[in-house]
């Protein structure tokens, strides 16, 4: 999806969701986070394109970071 949305230039709306589930690989830290943003920024989409949303504010910190 981050590819097609550079190739075209549209913009995207992410949301980094790790809330608890029924999974038992719940990881509560922001590793998930920081996951997420690798692989954004290895896919070298402009940030002008990406909105970042989350409702775990260390979720944003990283993304901001």
């Amino acid at each position: 999806m981050l590819a097609f949305a550079k190739a075209d230039g549209i913009g995207i709306n992410l949301e980094i969701k790790n809330y608890p589930t029924d999974d038992e690989d719940y990881d509560p830290t922001p590793a998930f986070a920081n996951r997420v943003m690798d692989v954004v920024l290895e896919s070298g989409i402009p940030a002008r394109q990406v909105i970042i949303q989350s409702f775990t504010p260390a979720n944003l910190d990283v993304a901001k970071a």
